[in-house]
């Protein structure tokens, strides 16, 4: 996969999703006055660790913000305001099926190998249940 850097100044081309974390990275920042960690981005976008670190170092790699690597919160953005998308809410209130059953399927090495943990069956029958199998 080949990135392009970004050329900044101009209107910066980045995808949906990319443009999401930069929107809420500029208004996690603006509120609290410091710069998300990784673990508030997973957090909001109920995503793994591993994909917010991916999704930062190809921001990073586009030139849209910079960041000193093993430096908890030192993610900058390299944008203006004008070129960052609106942040879109994200609907909280309840957790789906299908997120019931990517949960448990991403806890289930804590039960040791090839055994689930008890948390971890109670959610992927509390998804079947309301998927109605």
């Amino acid at each position: 996969m080949r990135l392009r850097k970004a050329t900044l100044g101009s209107r910066a081309k980045f995808t949906h999703l990319q443009g999401q974390y930069l929107a809420f990275i500029e208004a996690y920042t603006t509120l609290n006055g410091v710069a998300p960690a990784e673990a508030d981005m997973q957090r909001f976008f109920r995503v793994t660790p591993p994909a917010v670190h991916r999704m930062v170092l190809a921001l990073e790699q586009l030139g849209f913000l910079t960041r000193v690597p093993g430096q908890g919160r030192s993610i900058r953005l390299r944008l203006p305001r004008d070129e960052i998308r609106k942040l879109e809410r994200r609907e909280t209130d309840e957790v789906g099926a299908d997120d019931a059953v990517e949960d448990a399927a991403l806890r289930a090495s804590s039960g040791g190998p090839g055994r689930p943990s008890a948390k971890c069956r109670a959610n992927v029958k509390v998804a079947e249940t309301s998927q109605g199998r």
